[in-house]
């Protein structure tokens, strides 16, 4: 966690190393992963989990006053993560990102300046809204970014 890697497949290789440790295959590590523990979370998301009430409004707020909205995410299945939740990919205009494709996982400050890049942005001018102050916020502060923590059933407040 936090940890900047030179590529995806660095990345792949060291996270299913370290969950491989010394008894496993890490490529048999990596294909249950993707496979099964995945696709399993995505079910219970699915099953027993939605969006806070407020996101849906929030992002459509934003858009209509000229707001680029882009989703990072840690671990993979990003979209497939936000239909189990009742939202739509396309409620992000600027993109729908996993950290570990771009380099390390929160708080690492590489994937969000990457998306900053990719939206052509200067950093400071970007307000990351998370649910996590050890992953969103600090990523975003080692990024340069503003930080807003949101969470439960009361919007974030975010200022325009």
């Amino acid at each position: 966690m936090g940890r900047e890697f030179s590529s995806p497949q660095a990345f792949r290789a060291a996270f299913f190393g370290e969950i491989a440790g010394s008894g496993d295959d890490p490529s048999k590590v990596e294909k249950w992963y993707n496979e099964d523990y995945m696709p399993s979370m995505v079910r219970i998301l699915s099953r027993y989990f939605t969006a806070y009430p407020w996101v849906e409004r929030t992002i459509f707020m934003l858009k209509s006053k000229g707001v680029k909205v882009a989703l990072l995410s840690d671990y993979g299945m990003a979209e497939e993560k936000l239909y189990a939740l009742g939202l739509s990919p396309d409620l992000f205009d600027a993109g729908v990102y996993s950290a570990s494709d771009l380099g390390g996982l929160k708080p690492c400050p590489v994937p969000f300046l990457k998306i900053a890049h990719a939206m052509g942005i200067d950093p400071s001018l970007i307000t990351v809204v998370g649910d996590r102050e050890d992953t969103d916020g600090d990523g975003a502060a080692a990024a340069g970014m503003n930080f807003i923590l949101a969470g439960g059933d009361v919007p974030p407040e975010i200022p325009l």
